[in-house]
Order: structure tokens, then sequence, then C-alpha cells
């Protein structure tokens, strides 16, 4: 099992790398009280179905004892666990405070202090916990964008797996909420006019001629592998975890099946090691290409 505590200073990135850590498989718990965690990690082994778990910690639970005795006493019964300390400069902190404009969380316990004597007080107070982590990331010259793909090579050692999902849909029942692109192609000829094909399927070869035997299919399906091999490496580029491409006609049947199979196949013949999932909503079957 791989358990991480994440702590550092507030604004230095726990918001953005605790989501990053969900995206990539991890089950976390946010602001946890430091006396459950021995509790919590004996249940983790017991149930037995969570591999990977990030812990994490924030000044609400760091302000009230001395959390780096409890963390080392916590490591020493559990080998595996790892620290990790999320930092930045104190110039860093304050400029991201005063873009936000939200209060540091140490004027609850110091209401007399500045916003920069509130970030000194917090250096001071964490320093402990930042000198036993085994991971320390200095986040002062990231984005949002940055950091999350520093997050995704220090805890998947470089190896990214996106999951690209091209779903066909029927608008009568609508659109899928997940997709991040979506694609109309009601206004194709359809197929369910044809008595021959009414009954058929867009997965069928009969259905997938006639429909691409039209010179405006044909120059719409080539106008959105453009379109793929457009977004496609610039969502790559940004580390997405999921990328959705939606196909709808009318049922769900027929046109968006058809594209939608046509386009499955060529993301996974152009991008071979991506993970191709291929869902007919409608038809109730999904998929790997």
């Amino acid at each position: 099992m791989e358990i991480y505590i994440i702590t550092g200073y507030s604004g230095a990135g726990k918001t953005t790398t605790t989501k990053t850590l969900e995206d990539i498989g991890f089950y976390t718990v946010d602001n946890i009280p430091v006396d459950l965690i021995d509790d919590f990690i004996y249940l983790l082994k017991q149930k037995g179905n969570i591999n990977k778990c990030a812990l994490v910690l924030d000044l609400r639970n760091i302000v009230k004892e001395d959390i780096s005795q409890v963390i080392k006493k916590l490591k020493e019964k559990h080998p595996e666990i790892k620290v990790v300390f999320l930092k930045a400069t104190k110039d860093t902190i304050l400029n991201r405070y005063k873009e936000s404009r939200r209060p540091h969380p140490l004027s609850l316990y110091f209401k007399n202090l500045s916003l920069p004597d509130l970030i000194e007080k917090e250096i001071e107070i964490l320093s402990p916990i930042e000198d036993i982590a085994d991971i320390v990331i200095d986040t002062s010259g990231f984005n949002i964008h940055q950091l999350k793909e520093e997050i995704i090579n220090i805890f998947t050692k470089g190896k990214y797996e996106p999951q690209i999902n091209i779903v066909s849909f029927g608008f009568k029942y609508g659109p899928p909420e997940t997709a991040d692109n979506v694609f109309d192609v009601r206004f194709l000829p359809n197929p369910h006019y044809v008595d021959s094909l009414r009954d058929k399927t867009g997965e069928s070869k009969e259905v997938k001629d006639y429909i691409f035997s039209k010179e405006i299919a044909k120059n719409f399906l080539k106008l959105i592998k453009n379109y793929i091999d457009y977004t496609l490496p610039n969502y790559l580029k940004e580390r997405k975890s999921y990328i959705t491409y939606a196909f709808g006609c009318t049922g769900g049947k027929h046109r968006s099946v058809a594209f939608a199979h046509e386009i499955a196949n060529y993301i996974k013949e152009k991008y071979p090691n991506l993970k191709v999932f291929l869902e007919h909503r409608e038809l109730g079957i999904r998929k790997e290409i």
C-alpha cells in the first residue's frame, strides 16, 4: 500500500495536489484528524481494496500539537508512509493570497497579526515537518497546470495514462454530462427511414456503408478528424485524465454510432498506446478498443 501524508504551506498547492492525486487513482482524505490516522490506516489494510491513499493535513490539525512527533511515530509504525511537503517563497505565498483574497487560516488563532506575519508564523510552525518530509516540492515557479504535471510525474514516475472516451448517444435522451466535445450528426441522412436498415445499428457494415456513401458525411468525418488532430495533442499536453468526444443523433442508434466507431478506431490507430473506450450509450455497449 502507498500512503502519503500531504501537508505544507497554505497557498502552496495542497488543493491542486489533492485533486491531481484523485485523478490518477488515489483515495484522498482532506483534513483528517491526526489522532484518527493510525485507526484509519488499520481500516484501510483490513479492507484491502485501496492501495493508494493520500491524507491531507492542514493548519487546523497542525497548530494544536507537535505534529512532527506524531508523524514520526506513525512512520515508525507504518514504514510505507511518506510525507510530501509543499512549500513556496514568502513573496509567492503573499502574492497568491492577494490574488485570491482569502483569509489565511492562521488568522483564526493569531487575530492581531498581519498577513506577512501570519505567513512567517506558518513557516515557523511547519519547519519541523519539512525537516522529516520524504518529498519536498517548491511550487514557487509553478502555475496550476505545471504543478499538476509535476505531481503526475512524481507519483506515476512519469507514466501518464489518460483515458479517451468516444461516446454515441441520442439527443432525445439528453447529451452525456461528462462530454468535453459534442458533435451533432442529426443533419445527416437518417438510416432509420430506410426499411432494410431501420432495425440495424451503426456498427453494421450496411449502415456504415449507407452513411459514408454520402458526400456530406464523408466531409464531416474529415473535419472531425482534423479537429481531433488539433485538440487531442493539446489535451494530452494539459495532462487531462479523461478526454471525451461524444456524437449524437436523434435516437443514438445509427449515425452517432457509426461516427463514434470511426473516430475511436482513428484515434487508436494514431495513438496505439492510449486507452481508448468506445461507448454506445443507447445500445448499452462499452468496450476498450
